[in-house]
């Protein structure tokens, strides 16, 4: 999942950026123009917001997320070191899910995002597992453990293809045409290559994805 930071003080910034859970990919602004500006251009699952920014204030930032669908109603935790009983009144009427006041806890920090996941963003989850796998199907993510795994959309939509089809015998061209939607099989290795970079990032799918001489492969299953 992705976090948006938005922060004019270098120290917070820093201390969020290097003590947020490694699991979220995480991109800072500080000013309320960037941070709209990168809400255009990308999805966010998560924004941190400072209320006190140059120029654009964070209750402007919030009030423009909450009116406009183009950017995708990201949770969004107020973050700020001023803030009063009207500002924070003010930012759950516009539309804010959470807030913490400076000092704070970065663990306390973490366990709002986890809890804020589960409330805003399970229930439309699509997940599939394969031993210590997690595949995130909705955002092309997997995970091995709690360490996200960087992995290309064709990786991705191979690996999931397979675990899918655990404890079938699948034929190299019916996986090529399934994945590619071509009708032909080339003779390039493309297939092979991927099948080895994945076995190279994921021991379990090296050491349970066979090779059935003359018919094709197998992954074994867990279930």
């Amino acid at each position: 999942m992705k976090i948006l930071i938005v922060e004019d003080n270098l120290l917070t910034r820093r201390l969020l950026e290097e003590k947020i859970d490694n699991s979220y990919s995480i991109t800072s602004v500080t000013s309320g123009e960037c941070a709209l500006r990168e809400l255009s251009m990308k999805e966010y699952q998560f924004l941190i917001l400072d209320i006190n920014l140059p120029g654009i204030s964070g209750l402007d930032v919030l009030k423009e997320v909450k009116n406009n669908n183009c950017y995708k109603d990201p949770y969004i935790l107020i973050l700020t070191s001023n803030i009063e009983d009207k500002d924070v009144i003010k930012a759950f009427e516009l539309g804010a899910d959470d807030y913490i006041k400076k000092p704070f806890n970065v663990m306390e920090i973490n366990c709002r995002l986890k809890a804020g996941a589960r409330n805003k963003y399970s229930y439309n989850r699509e997940t599939i597992n394969y031993f210590n796998l997690e595949l995130i199907c909705n955002e092309m993510e997997i995970y091995m453990g709690n360490n996200k795994i960087e992995i290309s959309e064709k990786e991705f939509l191979i690996l999931k293809y397979l675990i899918l089809n655990q404890g079938k015998i699948l034929e190299k061209k019916k996986i090529f045409q399934d994945i590619w939607q071509k009708l032909y099989f080339p003779e390039n290795r493309t297939l092979d290559v991927i099948i080895n970079r994945l076995k190279n990032k994921f021991p379990i799918i090296k050491e349970n994805l066979q090779t059935i001489y003359g018919k094709g492969m197998v992954l074994k299953s867990c279930l």
